[in-house]
């Protein structure tokens, strides 16, 4: 088996591999899509993507997003056929080996029930689940603040996600931008980013001012968040929203490394998982 970077039409194989995985619809408009999303991604230079081939043949594929001193990992997924046959673990080792030599500090991911024991025993610590769900119409609230909505990321809230996470995404988030996300925001209080009907990332300095932004999301069609269950953040969130979980979707955040000094009761969505 080798591992390797893919080129521009082998990632349109990997996301194929990724959707089959994940039991997603498979057709040539989703494959292009998301295809888009990763040539995208690699060609600025925010993720490096691997694959694993034999005999011509793509056997499973993954990724790594760098943000500062941080590396975020995922996109993983093996052919069925070809799992629990070593394949992912090379290609987990392999992307533990790209953050080595960026001389990478802290390590994250979001780990599947199956993939939890693996990271385990390479050192990764459980950090807290996440769950997508779906946002069942408008509640019954009404909204403390203004919302605006913008196309671009004013400067505070590159500051604000920072305070979060604990890390400069800025190249990220800008990315997501230019996707055509629209950014809601809350002046100096709030920012989230609408992107294909989902709201996420989301942060805020309260809970209020969390759901106003996504109050305005609804009227924009969102109907989907990946929610942060921090004990305090899963109560308060789910008496105030009409929320339905999609099950299968919840994953749990794990990290190695470097601790992070975010504060993560300011997450209130996430964009992705990138799961393995």
């Amino acid at each position: 088996m080798d591992i390797r970077t893919p080129n521009e039409e082998e990632l349109l194989d990997c996301v194929n591999i990724l959707l089959q995985g994940f039991n997603r619809p498979v057709n040539e408009n989703a494959i292009q899509s998301l295809g888009k999303v990763w040539q995208d991604l690699s060609k600025k230079q925010i993720t490096k993507f691997v694959l694993v081939e034999h005999e011509g043949n793509i056997l499973g594929t993954g990724g790594v997003t760098f943000q500062e001193n941080v590396s975020c990992m995922g996109f993983m997924r093996v052919l069925p056929k070809f799992q629990r046959q070593g394949v992912g673990r090379n290609i987990f080792q392999e992307l533990l080996q790209i953050s080595e030599k960026r001389k990478i500090k802290t390590l994250e991911l979001f780990a599947t029930k199956a993939g939890e024991d693996l990271y385990r025993q390479f050192g990764f610590q459980l950090d807290y689940p996440a769950q997508v769900c779906e946002i069942q119409g408008k509640p019954d609230y009404k909204p403390t603040q203004d919302v605006e909505i913008s196309d671009d990321l004013p400067p505070w809230t590159i500051k604000l996600d920072k305070k979060a996470y604990g890390y400069n995404r800025a190249r990220y988030l800008k990315f997501l931008s230019e996707r055509g996300g629209k950014v809601l925001i809350i002046e100096n209080q709030a920012y989230g980013v609408i992107l294909n009907n989902k709201i996420g990332p989301l942060i805020a300095n309260n809970i209020d001012n969390a759901i106003d932004i996504i109050y305005e999301g609804i009227a924009l069609n969102c109907n989907r968040i990946i929610i942060p269950l921090h004990e305090k953040l899963e109560k308060m969130i789910f008496q105030k929203l009409n929320l339905s979980e999609i099950q299968g979707t919840k994953c749990m955040k794990m990290q190695y490394g470097s601790s992070i000094s975010g504060n993560t009761e300011l997450i209130f969505a996430i964009n992705s998982f990138a799961t393995g």
